[in-house]
């Protein structure tokens, strides 16, 4: 399993998941369009998972947080 996707809870005792963003979430986060984050995705700049029995591609939060502050960062 993917340690950035479990943080521990000590007191619950179970690892807490973080949500993971649909395309479309992305898209609304971002304000860019489908094709534009289809290719950044092809461009291999913004990371995204295939998950076994899930429809489409899933992204962490953070990688899309961290490619706006790469962008930030640059101009």
């Amino acid at each position: 399993m993917n340690a950035r996707s479990i943080q521990s809870a000590p007191s619950l005792r179970e690892p807490v998941v973080e949500p993971l963003l649909t395309i479309s979430d992305v898209c609304t986060r971002t304000r860019l369009s489908r094709r534009r984050v289809d290719a950044l995705v092809a461009d291999g700049v913004l990371p995204a998972y295939k998950i076994k029995k899930v429809r489409g591609f899933r992204f962490f939060a953070e990688d899309v947080d961290a490619l706006f502050e790469r962008v930030r960062v640059a101009a």
